[in-house]
């Protein structure tokens, strides 16, 4: 649904109503929205409130809509709106004052443009923002910064959401934030808290509380009526979960689900998602790879209107987007989030590890080993004891944590803290010494990892002082909370995650259904901040508050495995596939060499040709090669389309 408007700061702009759609108008702005806003029917609140000198205009969308007449009576809806609100507008006449909201987890996106003392454009739609900064004149330039964060391998997951966007001049309004617009300038905050809630004490009691607020949450997003309903099913624990309450909650709906057929040993999950399948009585689907991945890099683009923050050429979403919307579903459902919600308890090793808390610290590790997500790199580890599997496990860890304070510790602290860690584990010169050589091999082989960043180093060093993550928005709603709540903030209000959070909006407004993610609610995620992690760690698979809650509901089979596919081979021959079908467009007079380094770029192509090495170990060259082609696609249609003009 299209929600746009202008508001003039002191500019002379001439005000144009949209050919369609209705407005609320008068001589200082226009706030627009869709002709048929009343047939509309949202699982999320969407708001749009005039407060003028003579009179107040508010249109509400969606279910169980609020009383609303005043700012106040805005301010206070906001506060306990929860997750429930997509995006909100309100104008103040008198103060002159706009101010615009997103929703807390960023779902839905809330474009704006501000030109101080002269304008203000906002829209949830980036290519109308787009038309009406040039029908405007307003230059818009592409934002080195961003391409910046882009361009490098993790740094979209390591930083705060920021609202930048891929145009130096467009923003994109905070989730959980209230942005108020005066002519004299901008100011965000929050416009909730969130609350841990007493603790139940027990497993079963977090998990029958996370049953009944995931099944909530499911519940809240689905469709009125009977229409057909998607689902994505890839075997996992949040995914399988989300699609068998759909099932439980909308019997009568036709229920499909979509599983990617990865087509790879390590990286398919198709028993998994045809178990879960069978025992709901889906229609499945499984999508198979397209070998038009350029194509598909290109559509995306253009829908989208900027580069899509994808791992991996997008074909098999493309394949579930397009299925979807033949079908007929109105709304797609995913099990985005869950990891970053849920919280597995492994973090808790290291809280351990820097509390020095060996005795339990040993304790975890060892339950830990049964479910050890490397013990396939071990070819006899199944013909191993268990105090042999153990000792891998403990030096695995150990090694992980003591290697990086060999260069950042002094070595008074070092030699205490290796005392310490000896008094409680064997520590295994043999298993340290041959990391260390195999780590040194690898570099004299020229099996080193590509670069975390494929950037030119003009290009970086004039982009250094912008190129600064905070972690603002996460400090900024987690509030008053402990520290100790930082990196579960972190994890989902990272610019990633937020930044695919709104991809899958604007996709399912292209598709013609509602893209629903719903382990991205306020009350769950408080609910699983208050579990201990000790609880979650559990037995030492993980999760334990979640296993607990599907007990009876999913197959024993999905509810207890403990391991997660990997990419696999097949994403490393798409890769290379769509490298080749983008030669012609990667000619030198591409612009995305203003920002990358040709040279290391056809290193990482060399990399990722070999084939002698472990599949993960190519993740970073899968990453920069899909990376460069989305950037150069951009640039191409930004020309074509003369955005820039």
């Amino acid at each position: 649904m299209l929600i746009q408007g202008v508001i003039l700061l002191g500019a002379t702009f001439q005000l144009q109503k949209s050919e369609s759609g209705q407005s609320i108008s008068w001589n200082k702005g226009i706030l627009e929205y869709p002709s048929d806003f009343n047939q509309h029917s949202f699982s999320e609140t969407t708001i749009l409130g005039f407060e003028g000198y003579h009179q107040n205009d508010v249109k509400i969308w969606g279910l169980n809509t609020p009383f609303l007449t005043s700012f106040f009576d805005f301010k206070a809806y906001l506060k306990s709106s929860g997750s429930k609100l997509g995006v909100g507008v309100w104008y103040e006449e008198d103060e002159r004052r706009l101010h615009l909201v997103r929703n807390l987890f960023g779902t839905h996106p809330l474009y704006y443009l501000f030109l101080p003392g002269q304008l203000c454009l906002f829209s949830t739609n980036l290519h109308a923002l787009l038309k009406s900064a040039k029908s405007k004149g307003i230059s818009l330039t592409p934002s080195e910064s961003r391409l910046h964060a882009f361009l490098t391998f993790g740094r979209d997951q390591s930083v705060d959401y920021n609202g930048e966007t891929f145009y130096k001049e467009i923003k994109c309004v905070l989730p959980g934030h209230i942005l108020s617009v005066t002519p004299q300038g901008c100011s965000s905050a929050p416009y909730t808290r969130f609350l841990i809630p007493q603790s139940v004490d027990t497993l079963p009691g977090y998990a029958e509380q996370f049953r009944i607020l995931l099944e909530n949450a499911v519940r809240n997003s689905l469709p009125s009526g009977t229409a057909p309903i998607g689902s994505h099913l890839s075997g996992g624990l949040d995914s399988s979960s989300v699609s068998t309450f759909t099932k439980i909650l909308a019997p009568e709906n036709p229920l499909y689900t979509f599983y990617y057929d990865t087509q790879g040993a390590g990286s398919d999950d198709r028993s998994y998602a045809l178990e879960v399948a069978r025992n709901i009585k889906s229609d499945h689907r499984e999508i198979m790879i397209s070998d038009d991945s350029l194509s598909t890099v290109a559509l995306h683009t253009r829908v989208l209107g900027y580069p899509q923050a994808a791992f991996v050429a997008p074909t098999f979403y493309d394949g579930v987007l397009k299925l979807a919307s033949q079908l007929g579903c109105q709304t797609l459902l995913n099990g985005n989030g869950g990891d970053s919600i849920v919280g597995s308890g492994f973090e808790y090793l290291t809280v351990l590890f820097k509390e020095r808390k060996w005795g339990l610290l040993k304790e975890l590790l060892s339950k830990r080993t049964q479910y050890y997500s490397k013990a396939y790199q071990h070819k006899n580890w199944k013909q191993l004891s268990f105090e042999q599997q153990n000792n891998i496990v403990e030096q695995n860890f150990l090694y992980r944590r003591l290697s990086p304070s060999l260069r950042t510790m002094r070595l008074r602290e070092l030699s205490t803290l290796y005392r310490e860690v000896s008094a409680h584990f064997h520590l295994s010169p043999v298993y340290f010494a041959t990391h260390a050589f195999n780590s040194f091999l690898k570099k004299f082989n020229g099996d080193t990892l590509p670069p975390i960043t494929l950037l030119r180093q003009d290009f970086m060093e004039s982009t250094s002082n912008t190129e600064v993550g905070t972690n603002e928005l996460s400090t900024s709603l987690r509030g008053e909370l402990p520290a100790t709540f930082r990196q579960s903030f972190e994890e989902i209000f990272n610019q990633h995650f937020v930044c695919q959070n709104e991809s899958r909006f604007i996709f399912g407004r292209y598709y013609g259904f509602e893209n629903r993610s719903p382990f991205l609610d306020k009350s769950l995620f408080e609910l699983c901040m208050s579990v201990p992690e000790v609880v979650k760690f559990g037995d030492g698979s993980g999760r334990m508050h979640f296993r607990e809650a599907m007990k009876g509901i999913l197959p024993e089979k999905v509810r207890l495995r403990s391991q997660k596919a990997l990419i696999g081979q097949r994403g490393k021959n798409a890769t290379l596939q769509l490298y080749v079908q983008a030669k012609e467009m990667l000619c030198d007079t591409n612009e995305v060499w203003r920002y990358i380094d040709r040279r290391k770029f056809d290193d990482t192509i060399k990399f990722l040709q070999t084939d002698h090495l472990p599949v993960e170990n190519y993740n970073r060259s899968l990453f920069h090669v899909t990376r460069t082609v989305s950037v150069a696609a951009w640039l191409e249609w930004l020309k074509s389309e003369k955005i820039l003009q």
